[in-house]
């Protein structure tokens, strides 16, 4: 532990594109990066999400009471330091100062500000006579309180993505793990699930800091939930302050884990046992938000979706809007900070697969989740619809996550409630398949605990998987030129579209993967067009599937009236049973 100057967050000036776009970084016009040097003529700004500093947060979250920030540079101009409000976006220049040097000088711009003063947000903006050169920036803190050394289990589960996990790890080698000159070296150790059992062993377990583990392919659940029994559970000696839950297909930027490093080290002690939730951007446009930590409503299986979703992260005024406060009470486990005090032999997730596990984990902790910008990862995005066989889990995992989270509030007309309107609105977008995934897992719920214990997860995914194929075909240009983009849908428009069902249909239409099904009300069939593959596949309008589906919905009915009152109670003490170390260790034969 150390009592001196405490870095909060530095400059990043690297505009390597394989990351981001240079509006991520920096704003100017002429900016030329090279030897670990930006240089720039005229302007540059730092109103930018990864360079602009949340003093709102330092200051709501932190012990942090007075920032500085001192910049190393070569030239002639003036540096601005400008801060502003959230809501009324009036900035203003709280400090400035003028360099003229022709060799590198390092300048004390802020010094011991009150945190106050700088408002919701503040960034650095640099007037230059000419050329300037900058070589380093960093917000730091000269306050007299203690900055905590942490350590860090890094946690990732794998399924025959070998070549993406072998680029993160050379990548975290290479900047922190290896490196004496990071500021998280000796501090992060990596536990690798692997669920397809095809790591090389030997390869990657010559180092001391990565371990690697076969283990069952039971899911994304049962791969992070083994990751936090190793290095939380089965640690020996080393203790951690974290663990960082990550994918393995993402784009890793290594400075993330720096600057969540300079934030969790300052936290306010009421704050000590928050989860830091990484946002989730765009891996094909990098500048688009995908999702940030939400709100999971354990009430009826459905997340709240925050505005901070599909945020272009190059404007300034959403950046600022992206650090406003939003309830949350989970985060995706794409990138997920979880406090070691969180992690104990009886609370350890539930064995759902994949999908809802992070957010019934994160909602059954009741921790705070919290956010920041520069946080991130980048991760594929999954064009178009789920797939059908995901709607299996989605209706499955939600009523095991009730029974975890609010098992009174399930009852049984609220049962049957969500299966009609999921099933229903399946129905009515031509998509026969989910709904009969949907009642799928309503199916297995109501078979009972016994019965989902016997089920081989593997196995079932696979049929699922199997059960979930749709043919597909390319597309023509001409076709191509008649697909309808994506729409919003209304209350109304939904009631235009049940009635619309009702009525004969004639017309053909094409329309985007992303498209409501408002898009194509009362067309006969839907070329459904992936518009980065030029792929399309067919929904048609079918009375029998319909008929067939009211009909299943009418048995599961009559069978939630019949047994859910005993089945409810068995799957109240089965979730008990699932969050603990026995449970797991038989689970997954360790």
């Amino acid at each position: 532990m150390e009592i001196n100057m405490i870095v909060l967050q530095e400059l990043l000036l690297s505009n390597n594109k394989e990351y981001c776009m240079q509006e991520m970084l920096y704003r100017g016009k002429t900016v030329i990066f090279q030897n670990n040097c930006l240089t720039f003529k005229n302007e540059i700004s730092f109103d930018t999400y990864f360079n602009m500093f949340s003093s709102c947060k330092w200051n709501t979250y932190t012990k942090i009471s007075t920032v500085s920030f001192k910049i190393s540079l070569q030239g002639r101009g003036k540096i601005e330091v400008v801060a502003g409000n959230q809501d009324n976006i009036k900035e203003c220049i709280i400090k400035e100062i003028k360099y003229n040097s022709d060799k590198i000088i390092t300048i004390d711009v802020l010094e011991n500000c009150p945190i106050m003063h700088l408002k919701d947000y503040c960034y650095i903006k640099i007037l230059s006579d000419g050329y300037t050169s900058i070589f380093n920036g960093k917000y730091y803190s000269n306050d007299d309180i203690i900055s905590e050394t942490k350590k860090y289990a890094l946690g990732i589960c794998t399924f025959k993505r070998e070549t993406d996990v072998e680029r993160n790890i050379k990548i975290l080698i290479q900047e922190i793990l290896d490196n004496k000159e990071s500021p998280l070296y000796n501090l992060i150790d990596v536990y690798i699930s692997d669920n397809g059992n095809t790591l090389p062993l030997k390869k990657w377990n010559q180092y001391p800091f990565i371990h690697i583990f076969y283990n069952k392919n039971y899911g994304g659940s049962a791969g992070f939930t083994r990751t936090m029994i190793e290095s939380e559970i089965y640690k020996n000696d080393t203790f951690y302050n974290y663990i960082i839950l990550m994918d393995d297909d993402i784009l890793l930027l290594p400075s993330v884990f720096i600057r969540l490093h300079y934030f969790v080290r300052v936290l306010k002690d009421e704050f000590k046992n928050s989860i830091i939730g990484g946002a989730n951007l765009n891996l094909q446009k990098k500048n688009i938000q995908s999702e940030t930590c939400g709100f999971y409503n354990a009430k009826n299986g459905r997340n709240i979706i925050t505005k901070q979703n599909g945020l272009d992260l190059c404007n300034k005024e959403n950046i600022i809007f992206n650090e406003k406060y939003v309830n949350t009470n989970f985060c995706g486990w794409g990138f997920s900070c979880i406090p070691e005090q969180v992690i104990t032999e009886q609370n350890l997730p539930l064995p759902l697969f994949l999908h809802r596990d992070d957010q019934e984990y994160g909602a059954r902790t009741e921790k705070k989740v919290i956010g920041l910008n520069g946080i991130c990862i980048w991760h594929p995005k999954t064009s178009g619809k789920h797939p059908d066989y995901i709607w299996y889990y989605e209706a499955r995992n939600m009523l095991i996550a009730s029974m975890s989270l609010c098992p009174e509030e399930m009852t049984s007309k609220q049962l049957k409630k969500e299966m009609l309107r999921m099933a229903i609105s399946s129905c009515l977008a031509y998509r026969y398949g989910k709904a009969e995934m949907i009642l799928r897992g309503y199916e297995e719920f109501l078979d009972g605990v016994d019965n989902f214990k016997k089920i081989n997860p593997e196995k079932n995914h696979i049929n699922l998987i199997m059960l979930s194929k749709r043919d597909s075909f390319l597309i023509d240009k001409e076709s191509l030129l008649k697909v309808k983009k994506k729409s919003t849908e209304t209350k109304v428009h939904i009631l235009i579209r049940i009635a619309r069902y009702f009525f004969p249909s004639f017309r053909d239409c094409y329309v985007e993967d992303e498209c409501s099904p408002s898009a194509y009300v009362g067309k006969r069939k839907v070329f459904v067009v992936n518009s980065e593959t030029k792929s399309t596949y067919l929904l048609e309008k079918d009375w029998r599937k319909t008929l067939g589906i009211v009909k299943k919905m009418f048995v599961i009915m009559r069978k939630i009236d019949r047994d859910y009152i005993y089945i409810k109670k068995e799957w109240i003490e089965a979730v008990k049973e699932f969050k603990t170390i026995d449970f797991w260790k038989k689970y997954l034969e360790i």
